[in-house]
């Protein structure tokens, strides 16, 4: 598996293990309000996929290919 194969294995990883995590916090403790846990969970995996989306196309961006197109050649 290629390096960018990796990585966005391991993004997805852990957005689905942020997901569960907080699916089993709702299990434990269900008291706790629901809209609120969701609110956290989606908020986590938003910050998370930002970051990720961003650190994508920053290699997208530094790439040979995508820097061999931009100057023309």
């Amino acid at each position: 598996m290629s390096l960018k194969g990796r990585k966005w294995f391991g993004y997805i990883f852990t957005s689905i293990l942020i997901l569960v995590i907080g699916i089993l916090i709702l299990i434990i403790k269900p008291d706790i309000f629901i809209g609120t846990a969701l609110y956290i969970m989606c908020g986590l995996v938003g910050v998370y996929l930002i970051f990720a989306a961003s650190n994508i196309i920053k290699s997208f961006i530094t790439s040979a290919w995508f820097q061999e197109k931009l100057s023309g050649k």
